[in-house]
């Protein structure tokens, strides 16, 4: 049962509501009144208690972090010990203005300091707490990331969170309880297992701030699920101009303003390095006549705002204080348009340390559309790179950035060029790749100018020649025919995607591309039980999907969604340590029908115009699945029925055309199955050499000869018909299904973008043309296949790498010639 135990919190954004669910950026108009001052807030008094409910013995140096999320949850917390009040309950009483949501978390002091964990090797990321009056907050912690956890007869919460108004659900909102995190789904749902009998407080934060949070206390009982369906009323907006001076910069420099909702940049995700809040995502501010600088937005009336300028991110070179601290503001907005003037104080961080100057002159071939990144490491290792920031553009070719803070708590650190903030995928060709070093700087008192001349970027040696395509009489399809492209987006989506995407759109729609296929996903984060979410920061929310979507329609492409799970570790490995047990499975066709019906209600509330089912990713529940290795899943009996039924539900929340994906290299799923959709998508990576010796006559006749013995039986035995998604890497050997490195055939998903590089493999951009002229040409005369995809497009930044991506490759001018012809938009 639910227990009142808190009250309400109004949201934060820069977005207006679209549909009850999403959001989408407004155009505020200047407050017209006088500036408001900002009342005066009264301070109160929260006591934080915690019961330990782990076994041993006592806990020592236990204390409580409050943490600010703008900056990087790890990187500018506050630590308050905690007093022992006997039988393994402490407490701690902290002032706080009326009205601030806090994020906060339980640690051991030490060096480093010892993280709560909700489950064995899960540590809590925050909890939060909102405070509207003096009050007591009571939290049960069941164990530390320096041992086993084992919470027993935990229960868990199931709710649902509508529109108070409308009842309409909604979406990425943020619910804390127990020390754990779970974002709603498009239809409003959401779930936390293994939670710890007892009662917790549980508050919903919308993260784009269009509703008001939610705070109440859950009562958990042994073993059982707690319901917690209930309602947000939507925020009321005001008008709000930030107007700041700060010190003299570099004329070129780029102030944002980054603050603790997504629509300030804050991902709610741990990203690289700590960051939370990447640059990329920040609003941009406006210089004024009189030097100083402005963002007029549209937020929340009496909203915690948390924020701070900078010329980077809320870590790197963001405003400090005289004594050299972080300066992360705070403000209660007000229920009436507003006026905030602020003066920055410093950028730099305290100590003897002088700025640092970079200016890199990058190669004559980069794209005009690039934007130059630096990224910095200061940890050391290969895996501390933290978020890149976008360099400021000087004049021609060079870029500058200068980098002021927190030099003060730095000494070794690493740097490094890419492009489009894709670093670790579109480097500076000596600093290339995920395992880089970077190059090193230390800090000095004495000012430092780094100037780089870029001699080549990595994957990006354009051919000299001109494309091949073998012209043949096409014959036009009618409007139904699919041309375009499916993104990767599995273990490569970045929150700057959304900055960068649109040169690669122009790119489809120039090709002739008319469907863009967005593969958005959720992870496994356990196996037993199995728990599939959104983590935010490595998945795309449905804010951002629907913002892919607006984008793709800007440049004239129908959005298409293909849900895909990934998991925190390989899928395969995933899949193998799974308990697998017959309510093990009962969980899991929950968890993934949530999974489906969360995108079915979102590509019905966008428009978009086609959903495919059939993740290769969970082909272990299909009927008959088998693990990696071969061997049985132990799927249940009646997986066809369950399957049936989950593509029925589908359809009552999408009433858009419905496809099924089956992989040409396995045993196509039973018929039951294949007749509820309404076309088939085949993905085809099929060799069409037996031999390295390509030869396109005879390439041409085996992609025929394949397509009438893998494909053509489907339509045959369904009467549906077949869209064929195409994965043919620029590699040598992808045409004859084994690109080899090490003596070994490598996964063609291994040549994908952030994947370590294989050196052994042969980039071969021929290979990846002559396999796209040879499958056109089949596919022309097939009348039987109704649509052609060119699968893994990378759309943030052209590489002419390994990958079955074909943005910016040859492959793309076959795709050009064939695409228009092919669905009747020009005369071949």
């Amino acid at each position: 049962m639910l227990q009142k135990a808190g009250g309400f919190l109004i949201g934060l954004t820069l977005l207006s509501v679209l549909s009850g669910c999403f959001s989408v950026p407004v155009t505020p108009t200047p407050p017209t009144s006088v500036p408001n001052s900002i009342p005066a807030v009264p301070t109160v008094d929260a006591t934080f208690i915690l019961r330990w409910a782990g076994t041993g013995p006592g806990l020592q140096n236990v204390a409580l972090e409050i943490l600010d999320e703008v900056t990087g949850l790890s990187l500018n917390p506050k630590r308050y010990g905690m007093e022992s009040q006997g039988n393994n309950t402490f407490k701690v009483t902290i002032p706080f203005p009326t009205g601030s949501l806090v994020k906060y978390r339980y640690i051991l002091a030490g060096s480093p300091p010892v993280l709560e964990a909700y489950a064995t090797e899960q540590a809590v990321r925050y909890r939060m707490a909102y405070i509207t009056s003096a009050q007591e907050i009571q939290d049960i912690v069941v164990g530390w990331t320096d041992r086993k956890v084992d919470v027993k007869a935990a229960g868990r919460i199931i709710g649902k969170i509508v529109d108070a108004a409308t009842r309409a659900p909604i979406s990425d909102v943020l619910v804390c309880a127990g020390g754990q995190q779970a974002l709603s789904s498009a239809d409003g749902y959401f779930i936390l297992e293994g939670m710890a009998p007892g009662t917790h407080n549980l508050v919903a934060y919308p993260i784009n701030g269009s509703h008001q949070p939610f705070q109440q206390g859950a009562l958990i009982a042994d073993n059982a699920t707690t319901p917690a369906e209930f309602s947000l009323s939507p925020s009321k907006m005001i008008q709000v101009l930030f107007l700041v001076k700060i010190p003299e910069i570099d004329p070129d420099a780029v102030v944002r303003l980054v603050g603790s909702l997504y629509g300030l940049g804050n991902m709610h995700g741990d990203l690289a390095g700590g960051i939370s809040a990447p640059a990329s995502r920040a609003p941009v501010m406006t210089r004024m006549p009189d030097g100083r600088y402005s963002l007029l937005t549209s937020l929340p009336a009496g909203w915690d705002l948390r924020y701070k300028y900078t010329l980077g991110d809320g870590f790197w070179n963001a405003e400090h204080r005289g004594d050299g601290q972080f300066q992360t503001r705070q403000v209660i907005l007000p229920q009436q348009d507003v006026v905030i003037e602020d003066v920055v104080e410093t950028w730099k961080s305290g100590g003897s340390s002088a700025p640092i100057q970079f200016s890199a002159t990058v190669p004559t071939n980069t794209p005009e559309s690039d934007t130059i990144s630096i990224q910095f490491n200061p940890y050391g290792s290969p895996g501390g790179w933290t978020e890149p920031i976008p360099m400021w553009k000087h004049r021609g070719r060079e870029w500058r950035f200068t980098l002021y803070s927190p030099l003060g708590m730095l000494r070794e650190v690493g740097y490094r060029y890419c492009r489009n903030d894709q670093c670790g995928a579109a480097d500076d060709a000596a600093t290339k790749g995920v395992k880089a070093n970077g190059f090193p700087f230390s800090t000095s008192p004495i000012q430092q100018l780094f100037q780089d001349d870029i001699a080549s970027w990595a994957w990006m040696k354009k051919p000299s020649q001109p494309t091949a395509v073998v012209a043949m009489n096409i014959t036009p399809r009618n409007r139904s025919f699919w041309v375009g492209v499916e993104l990767y987006q599995r273990d490569a989506y970045r929150p700057s995607w959304l900055t960068y995407v649109n040169e690669g759109f122009k790119n489809i729609h120039n090709i002739g591309g008319k469907q863009l296929v967005l593969s958005p996903t959720w992870t496994f984060t356990h196996e037993t039980p199995p728990i599939l979410q959104p983590a935010a920061g490595k998945d795309p929310l449905a804010f951002d999907t629907h913002a892919l979507l607006q984008q793709a329609r800007t440049n004239q492409l129908e959005g298409v969604l293909f849900p895909r799970v990934r998991a925190n570790k390989t899928l395969s490995k995933w899949w193998t340590e799974a308990k697998r047990d017959d309510s093990w499975w009962q969980s899991w066709f929950d968890r993934y029908t949530e999974f489906l019906l969360h995108h079915a209600a979102l590509a019905q509330q966008t428009g978009t115009s086609a959903v495919i089912l059939g993740d290769p990713g969970v082909a272990p529940a299909f009927p008959g699945g088998k693990l990696s290795d071969g061997s049985p899943s132990g799927v249940p009996d009646d997986a066809t029925a369950r399957w049936v039924n989950l593509i029925n539900q589908v359809r009552n929340f999408y009433k858009g055309e419905i496809l099924w994906a089956v992989n040409a290299a396995d045993a196509p799923p039973p018929q039951e199955i294949l007749t509820r959709v309404d076309r088939i998508y085949v993905l085809w990576a099929v060799p069409l050499s037996a031999s390295m010796e390509l030869d396109p006559a005879a390439m041409a006749v085996e992609a025929g000869h394949q397509l009438d013995e893998k494909v053509l039986p489907l339509v045959q035995s369904t009467g549906k018909g077949i869209v064929l998604g195409l994965e043919y890497p620029s590699a040598q050997g992808s045409a004859s299904g084994c690109v080899l490195a090490k003596d070994s055939c490598v996964r063609f998903d291994n040549l994908y973008p952030f994947h370590t590089d294989q050196p052994d493999a042969i980039l071969s951009l021929d290979e990846q043309t002559l396999a796209y002229n040879a499958m056109l040409a089949a596919v022309n005369q097939r009348e039987w296949i109704t649509g052609i995809l060119s699968r893994g497009f990378f759309v943030p930044v052209l590489l002419v790498d390994k990958s079955a991506s074909v943005y910016g490759k040859p492959a793309a001018d076959v795709l050009w010639y064939w695409f228009p012809r092919l669905s009747g938009q020009s005369e071949s």
